[in-house]
C-alpha cells in the first residue's frame, strides 16, 4: 500500500483486516485470485531477502537449492479457519 507506515508492527490480522476491506472497496470480492490473497513483506521477510543475488537465484534448481530459506508472508482474505488450523496467515 502507498502509506506501509500505517502498518509498522501490524499484525496479521489488522493486515488482513485493511485488504478485505480494500477489496470490499473495489467491489472485486470472489472475483478474481489476485484479490484473494496479500503479500506482506516486512522486515523480517528482507533480511532473508539480504543477499540474495539475482545470479545466485537463477542457478537454483530443482536439485540444487542454496541452503538459505527466503521467504515472504501471504494472507488469505476471508479464510475458513477450523478449530485445527494455528497458522495466522
Amino acid at each position: 500500500m502507498e502509506d506501509s507506515s500505517q502498518f509498522d508492527r501490524a499484525l496479521i490480522d489488522s493486515i488482513r483486516d485493511h485488504f478485505e476491506a480494500w477489496v470490499d472497496a473495489q467491489g472485486q470480492r470472489d472475483r478474481f485470485n489476485k484479490y484473494r490473497v496479500c503479500i506482506a513483506i516486512d522486515e523480517e521477510c528482507l533480511q532473508t531477502l539480504l543477499g540474495a543475488s539475482e545470479d545466485a537465484l537463477e542457478q537454483e534448481t530443482e536439485y540444487y537449492e542454496d541452503e538459505t530459506v527466503r521467504y515472504v508472508k501471504v494472507t488469505e482474505a476471508w479464510p475458513i479457519i477450523d478449530e485445527y488450523d494455528t497458522f495466522p496467515g
